[in-house]
């Protein structure tokens, strides 16, 4: 845990690597260290944090941080009564094109309130945002909360899925659902 916290922290401050982040760790020294839980002497060397996070399952991680991203945004004071929204959008990592990396399109839901990502997914090759929604939806408690998503994601097997799961929604309706938006026909 210490190990992550280290790594959490030289990110926050800009230190974007392994080598990086034992960087930091050196220059601040020991009383930063023992703050983060490190004990030791001296800070983790690049091999040692490398090994480590090697062992470190990114899945189990990301929903560790979701569940708890939940927790603290269903514990949040709820401001004049306010609907907690939660925004469900897909993104391209920046320069993955260029170095032609694998799972670097993203769908993910972010708490509008607290500016944190409450849980992602890849999408592959053969996939798309459609087909990755409802799962990334499974990932979160939807209670209290409202989805604003494009109208991509204005799909009724979706919505159905954030009524049961306790939330609401505020999709987006354009030229991909005609019916509702010649008014002859409701979906949801």
């Amino acid at each position: 845990m210490a190990i992550l916290l280290l790594c959490c922290v030289g990110l926050m401050t800009g230190y974007k690597s392994v080598n990086a982040i034992a960087e930091w760790g050196k220059n601040y020294g020991n009383k930063w260290l023992r703050r983060l839980g490190i004990k030791g002497k001296r800070s983790p060397s690049q091999p040692t944090l490398h090994r480590i996070l090697k062992q470190v399952s990114i899945q189990e991680l990301e929903l560790c941080l979701g569940k708890w991203a939940s927790a603290v945004l269903a514990k949040a004071e709820n401001i004049a009564e306010e609907l907690q929204a939660v925004a469900m959008d897909g993104k391209k990592l920046r320069g993955s094109h260029r170095h032609e990396a694998e799972g670097s399109y993203l769908l993910s839901v972010m708490s509008q309130r607290l500016g944190v990502v409450l849980a992602q997914t890849a999408i592959g090759k053969g996939e798309d945002e459609i087909t990755q929604a409802e799962q990334v939806i499974e990932k979160i408690c939807l209670e209290g909360l409202v989805i604003t998503a494009d109208a991509l994601h204005t799909q009724t097997a979706l919505a159905e899925q954030i009524i049961e799961k306790g939330g609401d929604y505020l999709l987006v309706v354009k030229g991909n659902q005609p019916r509702i938006i010649r008014g002859h026909q409701v979906l949801f």
